[in-house]
């Protein structure tokens, strides 16, 4: 009995002193307690305001970024979180962060009906190596991956329809 209390006392005050070191850092800082922003929060802001990527400007500012291995690395590590129950729903999904359908409608996988290609672009690259960072799909080839991505570009025009004239279309 007297030994766990002790521990506990102990416990008690190893946590103490641990939340007295945050109130210092936190002060040292100039932020609130709850304010503290990290290198990743401050990456997923800067994310967060560059995507999804709407025109081909944007898209090769973010492709010239993509050449430092540091953005390189958290941006897939970012698109990793887009894990889903399917190879198909989760490639869906990183697009669907990655991309407006606007943009995609000038591009297929390769570059055919005179559209330009999407498989050269550092991106694509970027999207293999997220999904093979994924556990339930590492062991997926680069054919397996590139269906959905190749249905998924291709299907762009479709969603790219105003809402206004989905609407007129069916009171038609």
């Amino acid at each position: 009995m007297n030994r766990t209390m002790c521990n506990i006392k102990y416990d008690i005050m190893s946590l103490s002193d641990k939340i007295d070191n945050l109130i210092n850092k936190s002060e040292k800082t100039g932020l609130g307690f709850g304010e503290m922003l990290t290198d990743e929060d401050t990456f997923q802001k800067e994310i967060f305001n560059i995507l999804p990527i709407e025109n081909e400007e944007d898209l090769l500012l973010f492709e010239s970024k993509l050449s430092n291995q540091e953005f390189r690395k958290k941006i897939t590590l970012e698109l990793k979180r887009n894990a889903k129950s399917s190879l198909p729903s989760t490639v869906r999904s990183i697009m669907r962060f990655l991309f407006k359908d606007k943009l995609l409608n000038i591009f297929s996988y390769k570059g055919q009906k005179g559209k330009k290609v999407f498989y050269t672009l550092t991106i694509c690259s970027v999207i293999f190596d997220s999904i093979k960072l994924m556990k339930k799909f590492n062991k997926f080839d680069t054919i397996e991956v590139e269906g959905p991505l190749k249905i998924f570009i291709s299907g762009a025009k479709f969603r790219d329809v105003p809402k206004t004239k989905t609407v007129q279309s069916m009171n038609d």
